[in-house]
C-alpha cells in the first residue's frame, strides 16, 4: 500500500462509510501492515486548523523523503489541538501597549509575532511527536493484541474455528455489528470483504398466511374466534433479505451452495451475526458464466453442470 492508496482507504471511510478514524489507529495500521520500515517511521501532528468534527481527525497524509531523498516517512496531520493551544499565549508571546506610527510598523510588529509563534510550534514538536508516538504505540500493542485469533476475542465471542481466511476475516469485523446491523449498505460492505466476492442485498416484506401445524384447531378445542380459522390462513408478515452472491465459479459453488462446507459455515455465520433477529435471510448465487460449462463426473462435487444455475438450455 503507497501513499495513494492510503489517502483512498481513508477516504473510503469517510465519504462511503461515514466512519472516523482516530490517527493513531491509522498509523498503527500503516506500521502493522509493513508500509513502513520502523516504527517511528510514520507520525502524526496537529495540522493548526480549527475545523475538528466528528469525521475528520484525520486531515491529510503525506509522504516525507529521508536523508537520501527517497519516500521514506508518512506524516499524518490532524485537527487535534497542540500542546501549544493549551498553554497561555503570554507564555511565549510578550505584549506591549506600544502604538505603531506608521503602516509598515504594524506589519513588521506582526510578522514578528507569527515569527514567534513558529519558533514557539517548532519548540514544543520534538514533544509532541514523542507523545504522540506513544499513542501509536499503545494502539499497536492493542492492535495486534486483538490480530486474528486472540484469546481476547475467544473469551468475548466464544470459541472460534478458524479454518480459512475468511473466518480470520470474519473475527475481525465482530466488534464493528453495532454499527452496521441494520444498515443495507454497510452489511454489503462486510459481506464483500468478508468473501471476496460482490454481493448485493435486497428487502422484502412478504405475508406468511401458512398456518402451522400444531395450531390447526382440533374437533373438541375449538374456541370461535381464538383458534378458529377460515380456510386455514392467518395475517401475518415476514420481513426477508435477500443476499446475491456474484461472480462463483462452477467448483466452488458446492462450498457456499452446502451449508456444512468451508463457504457455507460462513453464510451461516452471517445469517447469525449481520442481520437483525426479525430477518429471514436468502442467499441467491450466481456462477460466473465463462465457468457455466456442462461436465458430468462420477463424483458429484466434481460435476460442472448446476441445474438452475448453470446449466443452459
Amino acid at each position: 500500500m503507497n501513499i495513494k492508496q492510503i489517502n483512498k482507504y481513508r477516504l473510503h471511510l469517510l465519504n462511503e462509510l461515514n466512519t472516523d478514524i482516530l490517527a493513531e489507529t491509522l498509523a498503527a495500521t500503516i506500521v502493522d501492515d509493513n508500509i513502513v520500515e520502523r516504527e517511528d517511521d510514520v507520525f502524526f501532528l496537529p495540522s493548526n486548523k480549527n475545523n475538528r468534527s466528528f469525521e475528520n481527525d484525520v486531515m491529510y497524509t503525506k509522504s516525507l523523503k529521508d536523508e537520501a531523498y527517497e519516500d521514506r516517512y508518512i506524516e499524518i496531520g490532524t485537527s487535534r489541538a497542540s500542546i501549544l493551544n493549551g498553554l497561555p499565549q503570554s507564555f511565549y508571546m510578550e505584549y506591549s501597549n506600544e502604538e505603531f506610527k506608521s503602516k509598515e510598523e504594524k506589519i513588521k510588529h506582526r510578522e514578528a509575532q507569527q515569527a514567534t509563534l513558529e519558533s514557539a510550534n517548532s519548540y514544543f514538536k520534538p514533544i509532541e511527536l514523542l507523545y504522540n508516538q506513544t499513542r501509536i504505540k499503545r494502539e499497536l500493542k492493542e492492535l495486534r493484541f486483538t490480530k486474528n485469533n486472540s484469546s481476547l476475542l475467544y473469551n468475548f465471542w466464544g470459541e472460534q474455528q478458524l479454518g480459512s481466511e475468511e473466518e480470520k476475516r470474519f473475527l475481525k469485523t465482530m466488534h464493528l455489528l453495532p454499527y452496521i446491523v441494520g444498515n443495507t449498505y454497510r452489511t454489503e460492505q462486510l459481506i464483500n470483504y468478508v468473501l471476496e466476492k460482490k454481493s448485493n442485498i435486497s428487502i422484502k416484506v412478504e405475508t406468511d398466511s401458512k398456518l402451522p401445524k400444531e395450531s390447526f384447531p382440533t374437533l373438541g378445542a375449538m374456541h370461535l374466534g381464538v383458534n378458529t380459522y377460515v380456510n386455514n390462513s392467518t395475517y401475518t408478515y415476514q420481513k426477508t433479505a435477500q443476499v446475491h452472491i456474484h461472480h462463483i465459479s462452477n467448483k466452488e459453488f458446492h462450498l457456499y451452495y452446502k451449508r456444512s462446507q468451508m463457504h457455507g459455515v460462513i453464510l451461516n455465520k452471517i445469517e447469525k451475526f449481520y442481520f437483525p433477529l426479525d430477518v429471514m435471510i436468502q442467499y441467491e448465487f450466481y456462477i460466473v458464466e465463462a465457468t457455466s460449462f456442462f461436465k458430468v463426473d462420477e463424483v458429484y462435487e466434481n460435476g460442472n453442470g448446476i441445474l438452475g444455475y448453470s446449466t443452459k438450455i
